[in-house]
This record gives structure tokens, sequence and C-alpha cells, in this order.
């Protein structure tokens, strides 16, 4: 890394977390008197214009990517107009479990944040970023003009059009006025620096109007759009897509001319690099949080892999950025997703493994063979499912033709509890699911099987009416929007990206709590049907008072039963059979009248913490409210045979029918400091993958470090972990969340 992008990174920690983009709420203020009256698409038209003629533009010295929005620590009047403001404007449409009812809802965030419903995005999308360089915005305008000549047209494809003509134009003279910028900043320097900004002025005033000609063209372009979405648009989650492949051609033309060298390519990946981690700040979104929109945005890219044919399409530019991302290393973004494949370039590999192993949390390695199938299974034309890309948590997309993200997390530890108590909550009484015979009535393992579908397909299903309702939701408020124009078919039909303008539309189901789920039915097979040392009744009572006076049937549950996690075919199969059964029941649902397909998922974020404190004391010895299992992982602690058995026992699961599940492996970082470390690492990830697994996230972190952290905070100011599908900085992390990075950094 040279001077001027160490600079440009050491004021990452100079940014301050009260900041805020003040101007944008002033600004779209004034666009809302200016603009009402006219519909909902119009508005947002608009109102996107009036922010990109009227931000303010600047350069900073060493930039040589041009780009940024204005933040500022308001004043105690300017504070007094934000909390004004934000009382009304706070919408943050998103499903989630309103944990009490197990239903679905449109929230109000009380966090600090001032989003209009009337401009309102959620983010979590990736755009068609070759489209974009290939055309640049006045290639786009000029499609739209093109359509626009169809007689056919409706009312509303009309304006969709005309919304789309009038947004292109302003990214334009949004570049253009970077250019003047750099201009006037060039008058007043000299010898370097004034050649610096009559570049950048050079660039933008063809940037984004024109195509991209050359790599840091390219660059330029996709920062430019990626900070339009992210900050001025405003929302988390924009993702690049496939990086490597479309900037590789732009790379490769310019090392051959001559006019960049290769350091110098990596040197503008480190630049955007920089950038990424300075819209988000160093905090978590739920603690201690930046006050904007893109609050700890996942800055997903997806690198190496093959293409539709099976050919391997890791390139210099794939090298480029895993070695730019090495050298940052105080930058928690952007997250890399590897696509793996057996034969995969060794070179590459073993670079990847000497970054994981460093302790940053990714790359995350995915076996592009089972995401593939999976897809496929679930109605993807076989061709489009080869370029599938993720964004936010580990989300799986179609760069440029899906929508925005739409998921349900489903709390397995609370259907199992359900299951048990016919259909209602063990703590209030309530009925919230499935009417199903009482634990007094079920004879043997197989009542409690259909008892426990019983609970999964009638909270899908609620699950279902409840999105759709958020589905119809976003197409009547979004009939047009800044993605709609940077994705592949909307501008060709006409339509937002939130209607018909994306052909694969669906909806992830995420489950949590596998692994308490099958220890829990595992425990219950002993006790209640095979030991018959108690009654399903008896067991219910002792866990409907918390294992209290039970310590030491509890200390038996916990240390003699056998644990999901640790190889063993007898519990491991009640994990698989509990996967399978939620895959069926997922598959099973129909889809919505626009299309949407439901697709399943083991994957639990940070919610099962969430959940757990919802959920009663359960059969594995787990007391009331304590957390569920993460992802397709074992329990905390239970993992005792080590990470070939842990990994042994996940590999079974179905991961070709799982699009987006995931698996986080905690190593010590003795075990990686040679390279035959890492080379036994490189084998346990093949390894997996080759006996059935599909994704591993692998955080190497010495717990001593980290209590010493927790102390010292002052210290370890870099200390990135992995916590789930992302990393983030251990001080920057809620207290509880950084006990939990402890708990489970615990395999040898």
């Amino acid at each position: 890394m040279n001077d001027r992008i160490g600079r440009l990174a050491e004021k990452l920690y100079d940014y301050r977390h009260d900041a805020m983009f003040y101007e944008r709420m002033t600004l779209l203020e004034e666009a809302r008197k200016q603009h009402a009256g006219m519909t909902p698409g119009e508005v947002y038209a608009n109102s996107l214009v009036y922010l990109l003629d009227n931000i303010t533009v600047d350069i900073l010295p060493d930039e040589h990517l041009a780009g940024r929005v204005k933040e500022i620590v308001p004043d105690e009047a300017q504070e007094a107009e934000f909390d004004r403001l934000k009382i009304d404007n706070n919408y943050k449409l998103t499903p989630h479990f309103s944990f009490e009812a197990l239903r679905l809802a449109t929230v109000t965030d009380p966090d600090d944040r001032y989003a209009p419903l009337w401009f309102g995005s959620y983010g979590h999308c990736t755009p068609d970023m070759a489209r974009v360089l290939r055309l640049g915005f006045d290639g786009i305008k000029q499609e739209a003009e093109e359509r626009l000549r169809d007689q056919a047209l409706t009312d509303k494809q009309t304006l969709f059009l005309q919304n789309t003509i009038a947004v292109c134009e302003a990214m334009g003279r949004y570049g253009k006025r970077y250019a003047k910028k750099a201009e006037q900043l060039a008058a007043e320097a000299s010898g370097d620096d004034a050649e610096r900004l009559t570049q950048i002025a050079e660039m933008m005033d063809r940037i984004p109007g024109q195509p991209a000609s050359g790599f840091r063209g390219a660059v330029e372009m996709i920062w430019l759009v990626h900070m339009t979405e992210a900050a001025i648009v405003g929302a988390r989650d924009y993702a690049f897509g496939r990086v490597d492949q479309y900037l590789y051609p732009y790379y490769k033309k310019d090392i051959e001319s001559g006019k960049i060298t290769r350091e110098y390519a990596k040197e503008l990946l480190q630049e955007l690099f920089v950038k990424l981690n300075e819209l988000i700040g160093r905090a978590m979104e739920d603690y201690d949080q930046k006050r904007v929109l893109q609050v700890n945005s996942l800055h997903y890219m997806i690198i190496a892999g093959t293409d539709e044919n099976g050919n391997e399409v890791t390139n210099d530019v794939s090298f480029l950025m895993l070695e730019a991302i090495e050298e940052l290393d105080m930058c928690k973004q952007p997250t890399m997703i590897l696509r793996w494949f057996p034969g995969i370039n060794n070179d590459f590999m073993n670079l990847a493994m000497r970054l994981v192993s460093n302790g940053r949390g990714f790359p995350t390695f995915v076996d592009e063979r089972k995401t593939y199938e999976a897809l496929v299974w679930y109605g993807v034309d076989e061709k489009a499912a080869h370029d599938f890309v993720f964004y936010g948590c580990n989300n799986i997309c179609m760069p440029g033709n899906s929508d925005q993200l739409m998921e349900v997390w489903h709390n397995a530890g609370k259907y199992m509890e359900l299951a048990l108590n016919q259909g209602r909550c063990a703590f209030t009484g309530k009925k919230y699911g499935a009417e199903t015979p009482p634990a007094s009535q079920m004879k043997d393992m197989e009542d409690l099987w259909e008892a426990f579908r019983a609970q999964l397909g009638h909270c899908l299903m609620i699950g279902r009416q409840d999105l759709w309702s958020w589905d119809q939701a976003w197409a009547r408020l979004r009939p047009f929007s800044f993605e709609s124009v940077i994705d592949t078919h909307c501008v060709e039909r006409a339509e937002s990206v939130n209607e018909g303008g994306g052909d694969f539309k669906h909806y992830n189901n995420h489950f949590s709590g596998l692994a308490t789920v099958a220890n829990s039915f595992y425990a219950i097979k002993k006790l209640v049907f095979e030991e018959k040392q108690m009654t399903l009744p008896a067991l219910l009572e002792i866990l409907g008072n918390n294992w209290e006076g039970q310590e030491l049937l509890r200390a038996r549950v916990m240390n003699k039963f056998e644990k999901y996690g640790n190889n063993q075919d007898e519990v491991d199969d009640i994990a698989v059979r509990i996967g399978n059964m939620f895959i069926e029941e997922v598959k099973a649902l129909p889809d919505f009248p626009n299309g949407r397909k439901a697709y399943a998922d083991i994957y639990s974020l940070y919610h099962h913490r969430l959940f757990g404190r919802d959920v009663a004391a359960t059969a594995d010895g787990r007391m009331a409210h304590e957390q569920l299992s993460e992802s397709v992982s074992g329990t905390y602690g239970t993992e005792k045979d080590g990470i070939t058995s842990a990994l042994r026992s996940a590999a079974k699961l179905a991961h070709n029918r799982t699009p987006s599940d995931s698996n986080n492996i905690k190593i010590q970082p003795a075990m990686v400091a040679t390279q035959e470390g890492k080379d036994r690492l490189r084998a346990v990830i093949e390894t997996y993958f080759g006996d059935g697994g599909s994704q591993l996230q692998i955080n190497v972190v010495d717990n001593g470090l980290m209590e010493d952290a927790r102390k010292h905070p002052e210290k370890h100011k870099n200390l990135l972990v992995r916590v789930v599908g992302f990393s983030a900085y251990y001080v920057h992390l809620a207290p509880e969340q950084q006990q939990e990075i402890i708990d489970r950094n615990t395999l040898a």
C-alpha cells in the first residue's frame, strides 16, 4: 500500500459517528414542496434529479476517484430540525417477526434516521453494472427515448420512460459538476496536484454519461453509481456482483496499451475500498451506529468461479482484489465471496488462504456447483443461474435481473414449542400456531414429527400472506426508482424493478435454530420413547419450570447425549430430516400472483439471539430465553470432536436445495500460522465441499486477543472478526455480540 492510499485510509479513524448527510434531508424537504401533487413516480424522479443537481460536490487531497457526500456534525438548531422531521419520516419497509405474535409487520424503526416513505428504498439488490459501463447513462437514456416511440405504450409506461430520461440526464450533469469542481481546484493548485485534478476533470466530463473507456473510468463509474444508490437514494446492502468479470476487459486493454500499471490498478481498487468504508463508518447497525441510511452496508463483491460453459474465469483483477484488501488491514468492507470449484487456480486459492488466515473474516468460500443446482431446482433458467451473485447478509440474486430482497425469518425453536403445546406459546398461552394434538396423545416420535410439520406449514403460510401484502405495497410505492434505471430489462419493459422489471423474483425463508431443535428431538427420543424415563407431558412440565430442580437431568442431557455437529449419524439424521422437512414445506408454498417463488435457507444472521429470547426452555438442556443455534452450525460448546466432525455433520444437509445457507467455523490463529496449517485449512474447505457442503465463513482470531480488546478497545481498533455474513470491528460490537464471538470460538 503506497503513501497516498495510506493517508486516505488513515482518515477513516477521523470520521465522526455523529456526522450525517444533513443536506440530503433539507433538499428532499424542498423537493417535496416543489413536486407536491405529482404521481409517486414523478415525485421520486424529480426529487432524485433535484438532489443530483444540488448536493455539494467536493474532491479531497490525494483522491483520484471523485464522488463523496458532504457530512456535517449538526449544531443544536440542526439537531432540533432533524428530530422534528424524522418523527414522520422514519420508515423502513421491511418484513420481520414481531417475536411475540410470530407475524410479519411493516415497522417504524426507532433509530435516528430521516427516511421519508415517498423516497424510500430497501436497497438489497445488485444492479447490472456491466450494462452501465457499456452504455453509460447517455446510452440508457437513448434506449428509453427509442422505447418512447412505441405507440402501444400505456400512460404508466410512458411516464416511467420519461422519468428514466430525466434521471439519466441528471446523472450526466452530476458527473460534469465534479469536472467543474476539479477544474476550479486545479486552477488553484500546482505541480502534481494540478495534474491530478486536471485528470479528474477530464474523466468526470465523460463519466458517468458516456460509456467507460478504460479501467480508471470503469472504477470511477461503479463507485459513482454505488454511492448514488447507497447515500443519495439512501439504503443499505447494494452489491457489486462479479466485479472481476466486468472490470477485466477494461483492465486488460489498459495494461496491454501501457496506459496503466498493475500497481496503479490495485491502487484504484484500494481507493474504492476506502470509500466504501467512509460511507458506513466503523460501527454495527444495531450498536454505536452512524446516522446514515446505508449504516453497516455489506458491499458484496463476487470473485473467481466459472462461466456458463464451465471455463475458469479467475483473472488478474481477481488477484488484485484480494491483494488490495489484504494490504488495507483496517477496512471491513468490501465483503468478498470466492466462487470455488474443483480445479480452481492454485495460486489464487493459496492467496485466499493467506488472506483468511490473517483473521480478516473473508473471503467467504462458496461451492458454486451447489448454489447453481439449488437455483435450477427452484426454477431459475440454467444459463442465468451460472451468473448468481449475493447481496446483503448472504442472500442470492441474479445481477440486474432480480428485484430487492424479500425475506421471512423462521424461529425453529418456537415452532417446536408450538408443536409440543398445541400451537400455543409456552409463556402466554396464546394460540399462534396450528391446532395439533396435546403431548399426552403423542404416542411416538412420528406424532411429534407430524405436529412439527403442521406448525411449519402454518407459520410459512402466515409469512407468505403478509409478505405478499408487502410485495404489493412496494409496487405501489415505487412505480419508478433509480434501481430500475440500472437493471437489465426495466427500460426495455418500461416497468420498475418492483413490478415486472426482473425475471427472477423470489423471497427467502431463513430457518434459525436447526441444531437446537435437532438436539431437542434427539433428547425427547431418548428420554421419553426409548429409555421411557418420563412421559412427554412430564418433560414439558420440566421445561415449563425452566429445568428448576432438575439440574442433574439437565447436566446428563447436555453432557452425555449426542449432539449435532460431531458426525454422529443418529442425531445428524434428525437434523437432516428437519432441514428436509423445512425445504419441502417451503417448496410446496404457492407462488405469488406476480410469480415470486419461495426459497429455503438454513441461515440465522444474528436472529438466533433475538429468537432465543422468545423461546421457552428446550429439551436439549437450553434454558428459557437463551439464544438458539446459528445457521447450520452446532450449538456453541457442543461440537466437541473438532472442525472435521462438525463439517461432516453439516455436509449431510441438503445444501443443493438451499441457495443461501452458511456455516461459520472458528479457528485459533496458531492452527494456520504456518504454510502447513494453511494447506490443512484449504484441505478442510475442499473436503467439506466434496462431502456436500456449500458455503464456509471462517473466523481466525484468538480469544485472549478479544478479551484484551474488551478491556482496552483503544489498542485494538483494527481487530476484525467474522460476525455472520460479514466482518466487523470487534470493539464496535455490542457487549453481548462480543461475548458470542468468544463463545463460538472454541473448536480446536
